[in-house]
């Protein structure tokens, strides 16, 4: 297993000054939250993204991939009725897709639960349909580029959309693409099992083949260590599966 640090953490350093700091404390890589990078996302240079990668690579530091995608700018949706919105949603995952290109950040992470919710007055059903039309379209694109788009579910208290294993894997499914997988984060993990008794190894199970990243948090929402959570059944479920991939 490979093991990444999110840039999110060092709000007052530069990703270039985050890059030397995993790299002496010999992390794999580092993955990037592209509102932390420039106030415009959407026209973040190709040259400055080529920099990014250029410096990390030369440090031994991949780039992990990149979450929090849709933080920047104001207005990004991704279940909206508001179809100008969802269009305007879906040429901005464009830009995302071309920041992972050309930073080697290939691992795409939907968190956003505030750009995810549906409103009320819609259905879950109407959100899911909108979220598969939305990476069908985008599905032949992303494997050429060989780009992942993961969905990371999240407790109810933060989002209605996407709150369990079982919900991320059916829309997998139903797109139908190996660029579409899923994230796993450990606080995630201990809400599922303390709410739907699904435990870190049946969460994985659900996931099965499509468990494409995981992220990895105290109970205090930083990093491990700094809280009191046990990660013991985590561990041993990573083990159980022979987990190669990154935990961020």
């Amino acid at each position: 297993m490979k093991f990444g640090i999110c840039n999110e953490m060092y709000l007052n350093l530069s990703i270039f000054e985050v890059i030397d700091h995993a790299a002496k404390l010999s992390y794999h890589g580092v993955e990037l939250a592209p509102f932390t990078l420039t106030e415009d996302v959407a026209s973040f240079p190709v040259e400055a993204q080529r920099r990014i990668a250029g410096y990390a690579h030369d440090k031994g530091i991949a780039i992990a991939g990149m979450h929090w995608l849709f933080v920047t700018p104001k207005g990004l949706h991704l279940t909206s009725a508001d179809k100008p919105v969802r269009r305007r949603t879906l040429d901005f995952f464009r830009k995302l897709m071309e920041i992972g290109v050309y930073t080697g950040g290939r691992i795409l992470t939907l968190g956003s639960p505030a750009q995810r919710s549906y409103s009320r007055g819609e259905t879950e059903e109407e959100a899911f349909k909108r979220t598969v039309d939305f990476f069908a379209e985008l599905a032949s694109e992303l494997e050429s580029l060989e780009l992942l788009v993961c969905l990371e579910p999240l407790e109810d208290d933060v989002t209605n959309f996407i709150t369990s294993t079982s919900s991320a894997e059916r829309i997998v499914k139903a797109v139908g693409s190996p660029s579409m997988g899923i994230t796993l984060d450990t606080h995630f993990l201990r809400w599922e099992a303390e709410k739907h008794s699904i435990s870190v190894a049946d969460a994985f199970r659900i996931a099965g083949n499509s468990l494409g990243h995981l992220h990895i948090q105290d109970d205090n929402s930083r990093a491990p260590g700094t809280g009191n959570a046990d990660f013991a059944e985590f561990i041993a479920a990573v083990k159980e599966i022979g987990w190669q991939g990154y935990i961020s």
